[in-house]
């Protein structure tokens, strides 16, 4: 049995939403270079954005990710990360204490003096009132945070608990709270811009590589790492939750950013292997089909949850318009295969789940809260699922969508 459409615009209307399912997803954009690229940022919408990576490169985008044009930086230091305050206003970080700013939009760049000698490996703007954080990673133990409060101008030195501790990645939530996160679980809040920093306990000693407090919230943040580590808080970080990811394609893959950019839940973490998965609220993460199999180092959602980019290894950039799309896992070689499997005939439905599929499948369907309430055998062609109103990961073979059952 298979749920009809009406005749007539119902009828386009389905139509869409077909296509839209089997073709959405993430979408190689031509970058231009071949070097590693380490960090994106679009800062106040989804139209200007910029990247930055190995040998000095920095790309801007200003048609949403369509095209990338070279910078010239002024620098051949590896940059790993970049910020901007609004579109004009940034900086970037990298190898041996590189740092440069730019106030038109990176028309020019110029050296700006930070402080540090080792390699700074974060960093970040807090709103648009000129308050920006950077951290150094010290191979020979020991991590510095620096801030500043005129977008860069000049900046102050403050000291991280722990005289061999190494930090990757931090995230502020306001002027005043922030995490910073390192190697062998290290990981450590401050409640007043700086001024003290106190140890929080996750519960691992896995490395930390990536922090992000939810947009607009002071409470709840995700941390990741390596072996595909997630913790998520929902109280500033006094205590954490072990999150696990679905299905996982390597159970050794490490994350190496995350981005949270909605309240309502939604989150994104990507990695080793072209690794991209996503979080909708519940206590999983699902892998989605990113369509490379290189290392993946940031992800960046600037204004919800359906436009996103990804950049990584040998100048990938990859970008969505709806959040990622279909949800499974493998690279290029497996994607239209996948994609073409089985196939959600009307998302939002009445009554249960409509699936078409190209031959018997094993369907596992999961509600929200990751239980599994049904087991079964799709047969070739059409099936029907008869589910109770609510959300619902439907996983056959190794995809998984999203459906919503309405009533």
């Amino acid at each position: 049995m298979v749920v009809r459409c009406r005749r007539g615009a119902a009828v386009i209307g389905c139509l869409v939403l077909f296509s839209s399912l089997l073709f959405a997803g993430w979408d190689a954009q031509t970058s231009g270079v071949t070097t590693d690229l380490s960090s994106v940022s679009f800062p106040e919408g989804t139209q200007v954005g910029y990247a930055v990576g190995s040998e000095g490169v920095i790309l801007k985008s200003t048609d949403g990710g369509g095209t990338w044009v070279p910078q010239t930086s002024g620098t051949s230091s590896a940059l790993y990360a970049v910020a901007f305050e609004n579109n004009a206003t940034g900086f970037a970080v990298g190898k041996s204490g590189a740092a440069i700013r730019t106030t038109d939009g990176g028309t020019t760049w110029e050296a700006m003096t930070v402080g540090a000698t080792t390699s700074l490996v974060a960093a970040q703007f807090v709103g648009t009132g000129g308050t920006g954080f950077t951290c150094t990673n010290d191979p020979a133990g020991g991590s510095t945070l620096y801030k500043t409060t005129d977008a860069g101008a000049n900046w102050q030195t403050i000291s991280l608990p722990g005289s061999g501790e190494q930090a990757n990645c931090l995230s502020f939530a306001s002027d005043s709270i922030g995490l910073v996160a390192g190697l062998r679980g290290y990981a450590v809040r401050t409640l007043d811009g700086g001024t003290n920093f106190g140890y929080i306990n996750p519960g691992t000693v896995q490395n930390f590589n990536g922090v992000a407090f939810v947009r607009n919230s002071t409470s709840n943040a995700f941390l990741v790492g390596d072996s595909l580590t997630v913790f998520k808080t929902a109280d500033t970080g006094t205590t954490w939750v072990k999150m696990a990811v679905n299905s996982p394609p390597d159970s050794a893959a490490a994350f190496v950013s995350v981005c949270a950019p909605v309240n309502a839940g939604y989150a994104y973490a990507v990695g080793d292997g072209g690794l991209i998965a996503k979080n909708m609220g519940a206590d999983f993460w699902y892998p989605q089909i990113s369509g490379v199999t290189t290392r993946l180092s940031s992800v960046c959602f600037p204004n919800g949850n359906d436009t996103g980019y990804v950049v990584g290894a040998f100048g990938v950039i990859l970008m969505t318009t709806d959040g990622g799309g279909l949800i499974g896992v493998g690279g290029s070689s497996e994607r239209a295969a996948k994609r073409s499997a089985v196939r959600v005939m009307s998302n939002p439905t009445r009554h249960g789940i409509a699936l078409l599929s190209d031959a018997d499948v094993n369907v596992v369907v999961f509600d929200a809260a990751g239980r599994a309430v049904m087991d079964r055998v799709a047969a070739k062609g059409g099936s029907f699922l008869p589910l109770s109103p609510g959300a619902y990961f439907v996983r056959a073979g190794a995809l998984t969508v999203r459906a919503v059952v309405t009533d």
